[in-house]
């Protein structure tokens, strides 16, 4: 309908029409995105034509809209300067708009630093988002990511808590996020919030190593997106139902699984996901000793993308000295890598993910001593949630070396 009303309004002339076409072409970039992802084409082509709109009719309130928007198509194809640029300028749409939304500036800003591996800074935005913000009582902001913002916040701020090392501050957030999107979850109003709260959730568990919460969050996610036809979070919640399924020994299962998730995610024209998920099936391959598939996906990591920088070497590392021919030398020198670049973003999570592989790396090769003072580092990392997977796992280690 939407389609149809767009096009009888071409056919009309004069400047009157312009308002009225710019809420139609919204409307429908809006639906869009809900059906096809954020960064699908048609998606973008309509908010650029409502951004030409906004100016021609001064309309200021839309355009914070449609920027947000753009922002976060621009986000999620990974074109993280523009995405930057896009996030900073909301801050002036913001003040122009009636209902001032700082809460969705400060939320952008977040995510951008965020996808920069700017830990402290993300924290920073990201709380204070949420601080201005009231998820339990706050309506859905429809018109800019359709999603509740205090909920938005609450889930980016638990995956930025995860990076940090901050695990139990993770878990505490996410909870809050996942039982307030429950309790409004009859409201439909409130789909979009409750699904991607569901799929940070799965996200955050995957950090922790937790796979049994992980495939339970994965699982809701995506029936609930099957049902509602959300595309791009059925895609998302698909790869990590693979990821647990091959991590808990069914590899064949798992890795079918995943691939299915990606082909599906890359049709919506998302790029920014899917670095962790080639990285994620590269070891699912690695583990299946298929290891020309492996190489594959490692291909598939871009090396510039800062959030998997440290992830990208430390699995190279794995394909390198786990393969039947194995270069020890250049395994050593991405494991080395990772480690060292964890530790200039200061993400804990991966400084400790990172120390526990080249350990077991160094451990092969009987460097008993070596490894020990690699893993004491990346424990000490660690500022909290030692019951973590790797933490548990690293702390076992160090003990048998003692």
């Amino acid at each position: 309908m939407l389609h149809a009303a767009a096009c009888d309004l071409r056919k009309l002339k004069g400047g009157q029409w312009a308002a009225v076409e710019l809420e139609i072409v919204f409307a429908q970039a809006v639906t869009l995105r809900s059906l096809r992802g954020y960064a699908a084409p048609e998606v973008e082509e309509r908010l650029l034509r409502a951004r030409e709109l906004c100016i021609a009719c001064g309309d200021t309130k839309n355009r914070f809209n449609v920027e947000w928007g753009l922002f976060q198509c621009t986000l999620v194809q990974r074109d993280i300067t523009r995405a930057q640029r896009l996030a900073e300028g909301l801050f002036e749409h913001a003040e122009r708009h009636p209902d001032r939304p700082l809460v969705d500036a400060w939320l952008a800003r977040g995510m951008v630093a965020q996808t920069n591996a700017e830990y402290g800074t993300s924290k920073l935005f990201l709380e204070t988002a949420a601080s201005l913000s009231q998820p339990e009582t706050d309506p859905p902001h429809f018109f800019t990511h359709g999603q509740n913002p205090g909920l938005f916040s609450l889930a980016y701020l638990s995956r930025t808590l995860c990076y940090l090392g901050l695990l139990d501050q993770a878990r505490a957030s996410i909870g809050r996020c996942l039982a307030i999107a429950a309790r409004r979850a009859s409201d439909p109003g409130h789909l979009h919030s409750h699904v991607n709260a569901l799929v940070h959730a799965a996200r955050v568990y995957n950090h922790c190593g937790d796979l049994a919460a992980e495939k339970r969050f994965a699982e809701e996610a995506q029936d609930l997106a099957l049902r509602n036809h959300l595309a791009y979070y059925e895609a998302v919640s698909r790869c990590h139902v693979g990821w647990v399924a091959g991590s808990q020994g069914s590899l064949a299962e798992g890795i079918d699984t995943m691939r299915a998730g990606l082909a599906a995610l890359e049709k919506t024209g998302t790029s920014l996901a899917l670095s962790q998920f080639f990285a994620m099936l590269a070891q699912l391959y690695i583990r299946a000793e298929r290891w020309q598939e492996a190489a594959t996906a490692l291909d598939r990591v871009p090396q510039e993308n800062p959030r998997w920088s440290a992830e990208l070497n430390r699995v190279r590392g794995e394909f390198l000295s786990l393969r039947p021919d194995p270069d020890l030398s250049a395994a050593e020198t991405a494991y080395r890598l990772a480690l060292h670049i964890a530790q200039q973003q200061g993400t804990a999570l991966m400084i400790l993910k990172s120390a526990l592989t080249l350990a077991e790396f160094l451990l092969r090769s009987e460097r008993r001593q070596e490894a020990r003072a690699v893993l004491a580092t990346g424990l000490e990392a660690l500022p909290e949630g030692h019951d973590a997977a790797d933490a548990q796992r690293a702390q076992r280690l160090l003990e048998s070396l003692s």
